[in-house]
């Protein structure tokens, strides 16, 4: 596992994602060819700059949210996520970290910020699957769960088979 710091700190006024562009840092995790990028922890810590001002801040990677967290301490506050998400196979994977404050006349800020990834190996292969239009993936359920979400799925979608490999 790598983990990355990264430096500075970053404050904001905005107040409106919509209206203004709240992106305070983007990095960029380089691919592997053969390899998948799994993101495994980000933290950073979190203040405003008046105590009740909400602060919020949030991460995405490759433009999907995978943390959040607010704060209304004028002390720095820890915040940490523990991830488990994966890339597809060589693919790069683009952090952005994102800033606001519930009031304009007062900042939020970050600092701290740091990220953990591993690289991985590529996808198995899926083995005995007949050909099909769409292959779906879920990782991390268990096989009821997937059970579960197959019966749902088969509501509109009458032909649909499965195929669940459990980690042994």
């Amino acid at each position: 596992m790598v983990k990355v710091v990264v430096a500075g700190i970053y404050s904001t006024i905005y107040t409106d994602p919509v209206a203004s562009d709240c992106l305070q840092k983007e990095v960029i995790i380089n691919r592997v060819p053969g390899k998948r990028i799994r993101l495994d922890e980000l933290s950073l810590n979190l203040q405003v700059t008046k105590s009740g001002i909400l602060g919020t801040v949030w991460v995405t990677a490759n433009g999907e949210e995978v943390a959040r967290w607010t704060e209304t301490n004028t002390k720095y506050q820890p915040k940490n996520s523990a991830l488990n998400a994966i890339s597809a196979d060589g693919e790069s994977v683009t952090l952005r970290w994102y800033l606001t404050t519930s009031n304009k006349s007062y900042r939020s800020r970050m600092a701290n910020l740091t990220y953990s990834y591993s690289i991985i190996p590529a996808s198995p292969p899926v083995v005995g699957v007949p050909d099909s239009q769409a292959v779906v993936w879920v990782s991390g359920i268990t096989k009821t769960q997937a059970e579960e979400l197959v019966s749902e799925l088969r509501t509109d979608y009458k032909d649909i088979e499965v195929y669940i490999k459990m980690d042994r």
